[in-house]
């Protein structure tokens, strides 16, 4: 599936980012709601199945419109699904230690930490890939790490354990960010998506079923609505939108935009769930904040793309 934008292109992908970014935020929201009705991993893969669903129906009209994807490279397709289930298990991990951490914190402390995982993508890139990376990004690492302490400890002389969870989150998320940017080469975006997701949900209901007893059927149709949002809309819609600005965004603004994912989180958090912060958790934020701008900026600056 395809926007044209026209010569407003520019305005138009920073909208569908900003989309993105508040779908992604307010998927906090109902994932933190979603507690009340099922256990976490349960709702994980149901919401995943959903996002499937969604990616499924957008594969469907693209081939009925004649429009198919051609990655830049060629691969076997055994290649190109291995790598898809690869990232999948990854995403399977990142999404279960961020939902055990919105049931153990809240939705502003996991949403800013989980942005995290923008510092950390140069960082592994780093230590594992012996890429170079720019002093801007250490400064960003810096600042984002003390943002980080004032979020867990809150004033406080100990860690949070929620936040250490979702930390490891960020960590996850980082991991499949790289996986992505290699898959991407060599594998359709529609076909990665569809993999990944049924390879997420799975993962995380199985898990369930092996950890969880907790779920009823009248549960799950009363949390119905849950599901619908947190993956139709807030997995698969916000993929293709996601997706879809990426063609022609620049990604050194893109990660900008969608690191906004935090703040839309903490205010509907606010607003709807009545969750606050207090003045050392908000000073750790807007540290984090900065660091994600301070860490994008040199890119941005000479034109460069991400690694």
């Amino acid at each position: 599936m395809e926007f044209k934008a026209g010569g407003k292109s520019k305005i138009f992908n920073n909208a569908l980012l900003f989309m993105s970014a508040f779908l992604w935020g307010s998927s906090l929201v109902v994932r933190k709601i979603a507690e009340d009705y099922l256990t976490p991993l349960f709702f994980n893969g149901m919401r995943f199945y959903a996002g499937f669903a969604f990616v499924l129906c957008v594969q469907v009209v693209s081939y009925m419109m004649g429009k198919t994807e051609k990655p830049a490279l060629s691969r076997p397709k055994s290649y190109q699904v291995v790598w898809s289930i690869a990232c999948g298990v990854i995403l399977a991990l990142a999404s279960i230690f961020q939902q055990l951490g919105l049931y153990l914190t809240t939705i502003a402390i996991t949403g800013f930490i989980t942005t995290f995982y923008i510092i950390l993508v140069p960082l592994i890139s780093w230590l594992f890939l012996k890429k170079q990376i720019s002093k801007e990004v250490w400064i960003g690492a810096v600042i984002a790490i003390a943002g980080l302490l004032f979020i867990s400890t809150g004033g406080e002389l100990y860690l949070s354990f929620g936040a250490i969870v979702v930390f490891c989150s960020a960590i996850f998320f980082a991991l499949q960010i790289l996986f992505i940017s290699h898959c991407v080469q060599y594998t359709p975006v529609l076909l990665m998506s569809l993999v990944q997701t049924f390879t997420a949900a799975t993962i995380n209901l199985v898990a369930s079923f092996l950890f969880e007893q907790e779920n009823t059927l009248e549960a799950v149709v009363d949390a119905a609505w849950l599901i619908f949002y947190g993956g139709a809309i807030c997995i698969g819609l916000a993929f293709v939108l996601y997706t879809t600005a990426m063609k022609n965004a620049s990604p050194s603004i893109a990660s900008i935009v969608v690191s906004l994912e935090a703040v839309f989180g903490a205010i509907l958090g606010a607003l709807i769930l009545h969750e606050m912060m207090n003045s050392f958790q908000l000073f750790g934020s807007a540290l984090i904040f900065i660091a994600i701008i301070v860490s994008q900026y040199e890119r941005k600056k000479r034109g460069l793309k991400h690694d």
